[in-house]
Order: C-alpha cells, then sequence, then structure tokens
C-alpha cells in the first residue's frame, strides 16, 4: 500500500525529522525522514520553493538503512 500526500505531509509535524542531502542535476531535492501520525517512519522527498512552498515529490516507508539515519 503505498503513502498518501496527507501521511507523507505528516512527517513534517514529527518534532525530531531529518533532513538528508540528495540534489541532482542542480535541482535542491531534500528528503525528510520521520513518522507520520499513525507512526509509520516514512522517507519522502520535497523541492523547497523559495524557503515558502513545499512540493511533495514522492513517499514511501523508510528502509532500514534510512531508518539508521533517523535514529542516529
Amino acid at each position: 500500500m503505498g503513502v498518501r500526500f496527507e501521511e507523507a505531509a505528516a512527517v513534517f509535524a514529527d518534532p525530531a525529522f531529518v533532513l538528508v542531502q540528495a540534489s541532482r542535476n542542480e535541482e535542491a531535492r531534500d528528503p525528510a525522514i520521520g513518522f507520520d501520525a499513525v507512526g509509520r517512519l516514512l522517507y519522502e522527498v520535497h523541492i523547497e520553493f523559495e524557503a515558502t512552498y513545499i512540493c511533495i515529490i514522492s513517499a514511501r516507508r523508510a528502509e532500514p538503512q534510512e531508518e539508521q539515519i533517523y535514529v542516529v
């Protein structure tokens, strides 16, 4: 089962969410790892526009190596 937009957006409400660098082709892509409202650890990728708007590109459950990043 996939991750809905609302669930992905909830990652930003996690006070301990972690931003990870993943830019490519000069496009600033920022993954975030954090928990959604029901307690799933998610990995979501977004783009920030002028520090005002965020566009969520994708979201999925975090993989084991990404869980390790969140724990650190």
